[in-house]
């Protein structure tokens, strides 16, 4: 709780002071859009995560063969596919 005289406080996120590979989220982002993929992998690293890209539904399936993930950020529409992320989801 803050007082009305105070500055605020503002929190930020800071990176893990170490990071052990076997302790360390693994997130996939299945997306078309590289531009996105490197501004959210940047984010994820920050915070710690292993991140990997898949570009399309294909190789989004060949990386989680390889290794399951924690977490998975799936864009849902991809322009050359006659699929789309519900597919995946579905499997």
């Amino acid at each position: 709780r803050q007082e009305l005289g105070q500055a605020p406080v503002i929190l930020q996120p800071q990176a893990p002071e170490s990071t052990n590979f076997e302790q360390q989220a693994r997130l996939l982002i299945v997306d078309g859009d590289a531009v996105l993929a490197e501004q959210l992998i940047a984010e994820a690293t920050i915070r710690g995560m292993l991140a990997e890209v898949a570009t399309d539904l294909f190789q989004a399936r060949q990386a989680i063969a390889k290794a399951l993930p924690d977490v998975v950020l799936l864009d849902l529409c991809f322009k050359e596919s006659a699929e789309n992320g519900f597919r995946l989801l579905a499997e």
